[in-house]
């Protein structure tokens, strides 16, 4: 059954809802244009009354994973800030991997970012939604991409503090120029040894989990804010300046 889904211009961007592509965020001067499309899921597009279902308490935190071996990722726990450190580094790019990726309320997360790093992109190779519910941010002006195909859930105290892009995305791998791909359901297939900048999500066959917002997501001046997933829901506006 096809029904009708809505996409508004506010003044800071583009907000959309779909069944696959999901949300994205353009620093933009329309506004108060209605724009039409279609889902066609079978069930209607709508907000859930209730989907932090936690209430801030999460069960784990932040776990890497042994995926990247020797160049795994390092968790520094702070008195205020957890920063993530380590990593695979190949040219400009960073890859992180996690068996659990979760941020706590009032829990402030920053990934570090090296010297050269235009982009940081992380994983969960785990079985569990990823739950964030505190700030979540990067010590530079590198892109960050979080992928986890179990789902992502933004809870409402949920805050970025990120300068350049941010995409989040419940998709299984990002895939690259070369055909390689930073997968999170096959961490253990061939290894990038050169990767270049991501084209973007790639959707693969395995079921993806949705994507819930409630926090007030915001990006630096002139970037993009991207939310992909299966079922997208956010009853915020998302901001990119």
């Amino acid at each position: 059954m096809i029904r009708p889904l809505c996409a508004t211009w506010f003044p800071v961007g583009l907000v959309l809802v779909s069944g696959h592509v999901a949300i994205e965020a353009h620093a933009a001067p329309l506004g108060g244009v209605q724009f039409q499309s279609s889902v066609a899921d079978g069930q209607p597009v709508g907000f859930p009354e209730q989907t932090w279902l936690n209430e801030g308490v999460l069960i784990a935190q932040i776990i890497p994973d042994d995926t990247l071996g020797d160049e795994g990722s390092i968790v520094v726990d702070g008195d205020a800030i957890d920063r993530i450190e380590g990593g695979e580094t190949r040219g400009s790019n960073l890859f992180h991997s996690f068996e659990e990726f979760n941020v706590n309320t009032g829990q402030q997360v920053y990934f570090a970012n090296p010297v050269g790093i235009e982009n940081i992109l992380s994983r969960v190779t785990g079985s569990n939604v990823s739950e964030i519910d505190g700030l979540l941010g990067v010590d530079g002006a590198a892109n960050l991409f979080l992928l986890n195909p179990n789902g992502i859930i933004f809870g409402p105290n949920a805050r970025l503090d990120i300068s350049g892009a941010f995409t989040a995305s419940t998709a299984e791998m990002l895939e690259f120029q070369d055909g390689s791909a930073f997968s999170a359901v096959n961490p253990e297939g061939e290894p990038f040894l050169t990767m270049s900048v991501p084209l973007g999500v790639q959707f693969g066959a395995s079921p993806q989990g949705d994507l819930t917002n409630e926090g007030l997501l915001e990006v630096g001046e002139g970037q993009t804010l991207t939310l992909f997933g299966n079922t997208v829901t956010s009853n915020v506006r998302l901001t990119a300046t």
